[in-house]
């Protein structure tokens, strides 16, 4: 694995305990006392499909598949259970993550464009790291790559790691500068380190004005009055520290990038903190250079935009499409937008198209928060249950799949009322590998196998710069009677009919995954044997927004206002009279400013204020 270099964290051990946890589910369950009473009786696969089979065709039959709702906590199946979903032809296929790292990943997506959710700074070359609420020593998504790779540059190559924490965490420990900060002031302190790099002139003029969206004497402007002393009266830190560090920064660039995670953005203004600290990057120039702060090929970007990646791996065919947006065009989604309150109606109706053709309904996608789910991934999970409860979902099935809401969530105490209450959710199925305060309050329980015995497809972003995929495959027999969540789906797709079968017409998980990767230039045999492909000789993912358009992809191609378009989509840039990549946003720039903040605020009537905190 070109991440973990053949190491692997503790969470491996906890695979171990969960496989072998003596209290494990075994076998499906149906209750047989009050909901929530603990009174329960094994019953068969075949008892639990059929009676959860036969509720939910009901829906699908009379067109209320709106009213079946999948709630997830942690899904590895990279987009197994949205082909469930969409074939059933349900929008609400809900989340955790606006309490996860929602605020985190909006950001990087309207600088960047929706191809990136997550950053892949080149750790391994740096030698400044100006780390914001990050935690990679404890907790953090890719935390062990990243945490080896920086202690490597620290220990080894002499680099300068600065964290600004609430707390004395471990990744504060082992930096050389831990400076202390009020909770939520993160973006105070790095607005006042753009003040700084452009009142010393370090800023990289060339870079800024060749790709940033936003003229730098408008930026200028706009920081003028967010001196060191300003940010030190509301982050607690020190003026001279604050302008020290930003000077350090800007002179180590190209090789310097920020980080950041939980502490600057988990807050009500964390959306605009982490675009803050996302501009000093493109300020001092660093993205995308070696050292500097690089972006993830996960999505074959380099593929897709020129450099060889990876070969285009999807899920077999058929494939299911979205559920219609409601409210639009004809079919069951009309008819279940109507069901919706007066006001809701009105102020769907009232948003722009590029809006109202993304909407899927209260849970999916709420109408008071439409950057909640303007880059769509980002669903507004806290309000699932406060919206239950008010009546502006009907739900008829509800299942949750390795989700611990009851306990888990910030609103958990709601979260176990509404579960209770069987007039708001009449029937609940809850998968998982252990009895939980989520799965006692269903009416059937069906037991999931663990990481180790069962397929995934693995792909994540490559902390060494180069694409590249994996295979998680069984190691033991599944404990009991459980199964795969992708046998489960089967198995009940099968007994659901009406045409959801045809999209599950595998006979075994291997046989799936195999067709999957069939675009791989390996043998199936040899890549099961090595669970990991890469192209270990191809180029860095450095720079990519600067290079060529083949002449492949040249072809069919117009220049528009200096944009190069195919079917009416831009696909590169022209720079110095050349067709190049650029970045995957519509402009094919960075959206240092993005507008979209603003028509939030016009056509919802809420406070700018309030928009950006959604």
């Amino acid at each position: 694995d070109p991440n973990s270099k053949g190491a692997i964290c503790s969470k491996a051990q906890g695979m171990i305990s969960y496989t072998y946890y003596p209290e494990r589910l075994l076998y499906p369950l149906r209750r047989v006392g009050k909901r929530g009473e603990g009174k329960w009786k094994r019953i068969s696969w075949d008892e639990a499909l059929d009676e959860i089979a036969s509720k939910m065709r009901v829906l699908r039959d009379e067109g209320r598949p709106e009213e079946f709702v999948f709630h997830y906590g942690r899904d590895k199946t990279k987009g197994y259970t949205k082909r469930f979903t969409n074939a059933f032809g349900t929008p609400h296929r809900l989340n955790r993550r606006s309490i996860c790292s929602s605020n985190r990943r909006a950001p990087l997506m309207s600088f960047y464009g929706r191809e990136f959710e997550w950053e892949t700074q080149d750790f391994e070359n740096t030698k400044y790291i100006v780390n914001f609420g990050g935690n990679p020593m404890e907790a953090y998504q890719g935390g062990l790559y990243m945490m080896h790779r920086i202690q490597h540059a620290r220990v080894d190559k002499g680099a300068r790691m600065v964290t600004f924490e609430v707390r004395p965490s471990a990744t504060a420990s082992v930096s050389d500068e831990y400076h202390p900060v009020m909770p939520g002031t993160d973006g105070a302190v790095a607005f006042a380190m753009i003040h700084t790099i452009l009142k010393e002139g370090l800023e990289n003029q060339e870079f800024w004005n060749r790709w940033a969206n936003y003229p730098l004497e408008k930026l200028r402007e706009g920081v003028s009055e967010y001196t060191p002393e300003w940010a030190q009266q509301i982050s607690g830190v020190p003026a001279k520290d604050i302008r020290r560090i930003a000077i350090e920064f800007a002179k180590a660039s190209p090789a310097c990038c920020t980080m950041s995670n939980r502490g600057s953005a988990k807050h009500y203004n964390g959306v605009q903190s982490d675009r803050a600290i996302r501009t000093l990057d493109v300020l001092v120039g660093n993205v995308g250079k070696p050292g500097g702060y690089c972006l993830s090929s996960l999505r074959g970007w380099a593929g897709r935009y020129g450099q060889e990646g990876l070969p285009k791996l999807s899920q077999p065919e058929p494939k299911p499409s979205d559920p219609k947006p409601w409210g639009l065009g004809e079919g069951f989604n009309e008819i279940a937008f109507k069901k919706l309150p007066a006001d809701v109606q009105e102020r769907v109706l009232g948003f722009p198209d590029k809006w109202r053709n993304s909407y899927f309904g209260e849970l999916a996608t709420p109408s008071e928060y439409p950057l909640a789910w303007h880059w769509y991934q980002m669903r507004v999970g806290q309000l699932v249950y406060p919206y239950i409860k008010e009546g502006r979902q009907n739900v008829s099935v509800y299942m949750s799949f390795t989700l611990g809401a009851s306990y888990g969530f910030p609103e958990a105490n709601l979260a176990r009322e509404v579960l209770a209450d069987e007039s708001l959710i009449p029937f609940h199925v809850a998968v998982d590998i252990g009895y939980s305060e989520q799965s006692a309050l269903a009416d059937i329980i069906l037991p999931e196998a663990t990481s180790l015995e069962r397929w995934d497809h693995h792909s994540t972003n490559n902390y060494g710069l180069i694409p590249y995929t994996g295979l998680r495959q069984p190691l033991v027999k599944p404990a009991g009677e459980s199964r795969s969540i992708q046998i489960i789906l089967r198995d009940l797709a099968r007994r659901i009919g009406g045409g959801m079968e045809e999209y599950f017409a595998f006979e075994s998980e291997e046989e799936f995954y195999k067709e999957w990767y069939k675009n791989l230039p390996i043998e199936w045999e040899e890549f099961k044997r090595r669970g990991i492909w890469y192209d270990a000789t191809r180029e860095k993912d450095y720079e990519l927004y600067e290079r060529p358009l083949s002449p492949a992809e040249l072809a069919g191609t117009t220049v528009e206002g200096g944009m190069v378009k195919k079917d009416g989509k831009a696909v590169g840039i022209m720079k110095d009279g050349k067709a190049v990549r650029g970045f995957p946003t519509p402009n094919r720039v960075i959206n240092v400013y993005d507008e979209i903040f603003p028509l939030a605020a016009k056509h919802t009537g809420l406070p700018l204020d309030d928009i950006n905190a959604s």
